[in-house]
């Protein structure tokens, strides 16, 4: 038999078409189309008329049911491999359903069998496995599906098509999808920064030590996991709709004619060479490391959450910030009729500042039972009379209004079903309802002492194995709420999307607008794609947003600055900075240039032309140009240098390690930059082209020794156009290495085993 038969019958033994059904679907072949709607039609023909009408009803309403039936009959005979994965899911589906019965539906005399016991592990790692798949799987998948379906006015419909693989753009939605949930974890961590502790109780935080959802997925009832599955699919899909489909049509909108959408035509013969677009792929991480435009965002948010929480009325409730001007309105007795932002306009508001600040009374929900402390309602008045006494003789009035709530003061408070989270309180701080008195409910001592009827408590917190859900006073914390707070809590969120949606258009303009036009200036305008003028535009407007909160720092710096001691100082800085801007230049210029610029010499002599040896073909020429092959080599070889950077930071006790971080400790102005290049950078490239000139050494030798050396044919091999001496010379070399590499290390091994055994042999009795 040949080889070809022999593989053949491998492949379509039971064994591998068990085993492995990809393999032996890959010599199956599949039915065409004739020999399916026979399938079809032998299948159909065995049912009764009566099935036969139910069956059409289904069709009517648009159930394909005789396709799916159908389809299951081929499926059993697994000619493809999908129909053989559809057979052996379904095989699991059973498994699966069957233990579960026995499970929910077995008497008591079984539950302790080993029967019982395995069904039992089947379950469990059914859920285990389910909700892994829906988490990893379904949930970006769903993300990428809304995302790609919302940046439609924005983006081709052909940049998620993934070229001609039929999951391609499965594939796609995924990774958009997976990008999504992670900037989106990133964003909750931010509010979290922001906002007040407590205020996102209703996303789980991943930091809780007493969350633990691999216990909640195996203890916790189907049900109830699969309304938070859903609540979760309905969140994200309300988020994205919000914060990208509605910012989409408004870029759309305000776009000028044909700046919109975002093409690209591929990688074809009339559009830009790769290596443009990897260049524009590694210097935007760079600027963006460089300028920390995410930091400036988020100064700049940072001022707007705190505009946004003050025109709301919401800084205490939101921030945790008190301010008096925020428990109240202003009003003008002479014109009622007028709003209070217009009577605000000419309010004297330190005044009330001053007087909140020298007024010595408290709140007794707030402050608890301490010194001066008074009800709510007491209170209030003292300070009224106090606000009053200060706005003697000013034209307009400030009346305190609104009521405290209890709120969580934690955002990794236990969160029970059918309690209310923020609950109004009386002004002793209690619950003004006995039925969200939960303190109550959840600790006998109080229930049992009769002050509180407890028919009309609510029921106690259910009891878990994993987590106290009893309700506990330091959690939770009083603070002040606006009248209409649901309104305010729109406005603020409406205020807040309003910037991040403002900011975001206009940076997606300004790059749209801003690429083009410095492609034009460089003569690298591609007609059939803006994705690469988007990324050069991008690039631009980081690197021009960096150095503008740069100037303005320096300048305020400057402004500042008065006296010769200052002046002083400000020449040292200047020094500094000049010292720091040449030592990073020095430092990029080596082990960003010249170490993977040597590295890349290495990659393309011992792998690429290697593999171009293998690959290429008189029908199929593989050419590569000297220029195009270094650039695309220093990119790759960038990514090592990243790789090799971040072990020595893993292995902090290695020696090199502990080197490099010595040279690189403190600010850049203060790194020892000559000694790290002759240190680390000159050995490397010396080593790297030391390597990488052996071949060319060889094949210039077995030139030589045939009498075929001239300058021409060894420009030939250096210029990369005659790579087959080239390709047998690394070889050549790799095999000695390897060689050598393996004569030496069993040395060494029989050096250390005959040593063990005289030792073993002369150590005995000692």
């Amino acid at each position: 038999l040949g080889s070809a038969a022999v593989l053949q019958r491998v492949q379509q033994s039971w064994a591998m078409q068990v085993l492995f059904p990809w393999v032996s679907a890959s010599v199956t072949p599949t039915p065409t189309l004739p020999e399916v709607a026979a399938l079809d039609s032998a299948y159909l023909s065995g049912i009764t008329e009566g099935e036969r009408d139910v069956w059409r009803r289904f069709v009517r309403w648009g159930v394909p049911v005789d396709r799916a039936a159908a389809w299951l009959q081929r499926a059993t005979g697994g000619a493809t491999l999908g129909e053989r994965l559809a057979m052996i899911g379904t095989g699991h589906v059973v498994l699966i359903a069957l233990a579960w019965v026995l499970v929910a539906y077995a008497p008591r005399s079984l539950r302790r069998t080993v029967t019982y016991a395995q069904a039992r592990v089947v379950v469990l790692m059914a859920k285990i496995a389910y909700f892994i798949l829906v988490e990893l799987a379904l949930f970006p998948a769903l993300c990428g599906y809304c995302m790609a379906s919302s940046l439609g006015p924005v983006l081709q419909p052909a940049l998620w098509a993934g070229g001609g693989w039929p999951w391609a753009r499965i594939v796609v939605y995924w990774m958009v999808g997976l990008g999504f949930m992670i900037h989106f974890a990133r964003f909750v961590l931010y509010c979290r920064q922001v906002l007040r502790p407590g205020v996102l109780w209703f996303i789980r935080d991943p930091n809780d030590p007493e969350f633990h959802p691999m216990r909640e997925i195996l203890e916790d009832r189907m049900v109830p996991q699969q309304y938070k599955i859903g609540r979760s699919a309905i969140m994200y899909c309300t988020i994205i709709a919000a914060c990208v489909l509605v910012p989409a049509h408004m870029a759309a909108r305000v776009a000028p004619e044909g700046m919109l959408p975002i093409t690209w035509a591929g990688l074809g013969d009339d559009s830009l060479p790769p290596h443009l677009y990897a260049w524009v792929a590694f210097l935007l991480p760079l600027a963006v490391a460089w300028g920390k435009p995410f930091a400036v965002a988020q100064a700049v948010f940072n001022r707007w959450w705190r505009v946004a929480a003050r025109v709301a009325r919401l800084s205490e409730f939101m921030l945790g910030d008190r301010d008096v001007m925020d428990e109240g309105r202003w009003a003008m007795p002479a014109a009622p009729w007028l709003p209070s932002c217009v009577a605000r306009l000419c309010a004297p508001t330190d005044a009330i500042r001053t007087a909140f600040a020298e007024f010595r009374y408290l709140d007794l929900a707030r402050a608890g039972p301490v010194e001066w402390a008074l009800p709510t309602r007491e209170y209030r008045d003292h300070l009224q009379a106090a606000i009053d006494r200060a706005l003697v003789g000013s034209s307009v009035v400030f009346v305190l209004d609104g009521s405290n709530l209890r709120v969580p003061a934690i955002d990794t408070v236990p969160v029970v079903a059918g309690r209310r989270m923020l609950v109004p309180i009386d002004e002793h701080g209690r619950p003004v309802s006995t039925r969200h008195d939960y303190e109550a409910a959840d600790h006998p001592d109080i229930r049992a002492s009769g002050l509180i009827d407890p028919a009309l408590l609510p029921a106690p917190a259910p009891e878990s194995s994993y987590r106290d859900q009893r309700f506990k006073r330091e959690d939770h914390t009083v603070v002040y709420a606006p009248p209409g707070l649901r309104l305010r809590l729109g406005m603020f969120i409406g205020l807040g999307w309003i910037a991040i949606a403002v900011v975001g258009v206009a940076v997606l303009m300004l790059a749209l607008a801003v690429g083009p036009w410095v492609c034009r200036r460089v003569n690298m305008d591609d007609p059939t794609s803006n994705v690469f003028a988007l990324g050069v535009g991008m690039l631009c407007v980081v690197i021009s947003c960096a150095l503008a909160v740069r100037v303005a720092e320096l300048v305020a710096v400057i402004a500042n600055a008065g006296g010769e001691g200052n002046a002083a100082a400000l020449i040292r800085g200047g020094r500094r900075a000049w010292t720091a801007f040449w030592k990073l230049s020095v430092v990029c210029a080596a082990f960003l240039g010249a170490v993977p610029l040597a590295y890349s010499l290495v990659i393309e002599v011992y792998v690429v032309v290697v593999v171009r040896r293998i690959l290429e073909s008189p029908e199929v020429p593989l050419g590569r140009g000297l220029v195009t092959a270094m650039v695309r080599n220093w990119m790759f070889s960038l990514m090592h240098v990243w790789i090799a950077h971040s072990v020595l930071r893993f292995f902090s006790d290695w020696r090199i390690s502990r080197e490099l971080e010595r040279m690189f400790t403190g600010a850049p102005h203060q790194w020892h930059v000559w000694r790290a290049v002759w240190v680390f950078a000159v050995p490397v490239i010396l080593a790297s082209l030391t390597i990488a000139a052996v071949p060319f050494a060889l094949a210039a030798a077995m030139l030589w020794r045939y009498d075929q050396l001239t300058a021409t044919s060894f420009a030939r091999i250096v210029a990369l156009d005659d790579i087959a001496l080239l390709a047998f010379a690394s070889k050549t070399f790799l095999l000695l290495c390897v060689t050598s590499a393996a004569v030496w290390r069993a040395c060494l091994l029989y050096k250390r085993w005959t040593r063990l055994a005289r030792d073993r042999v002369y150590l005995v009795g000692q």
